[in-house]
């Protein structure tokens, strides 16, 4: 099982393993906020949620994030998502997840 949250370092246009791969566009998909890509508005998650009382607003994210992964990555199982809070206090979302069936690394 991997995990994988929003972290911001620099992106790599060439990742050099399916694993590096999945990792980053699963970044991009939680750090993304839904509706701001202009060719593909469904792409990331919903960041409404976050204007909630916090117990709202970590379900609404834990939903999002999933509905974004499963739209998105179709190479990755989502087994578990949480929310925690980074250095900064912001509310992220933590995905645990496998490998779908038949995905070479």
């Amino acid at each position: 099982m991997y995990e994988t949250t929003v972290n911001l370092s620099a992106i790599n246009f060439a990742p050099s393993n399916t694993l590096d791969e999945i990792q980053q566009n699963l970044v991009t998909l939680l750090s993304t906020a839904a509706g701001s890509v202009p060719l593909d508005r469904t792409l990331g998650i919903d960041m409404s949620a976050l204007d909630q009382p916090m117990e709202i607003a970590s379900a609404l994210i834990v939903a999002a994030a999933i509905d974004a992964i499963e739209m998105h990555e179709p190479r990755v199982v989502v087994k578990s998502v949480t929310t925690t809070f980074n250095e900064d206090g912001q509310l992220v979302p933590v995905v645990n997840w496998e490998l779908a069936e038949g995905v070479n690394v």
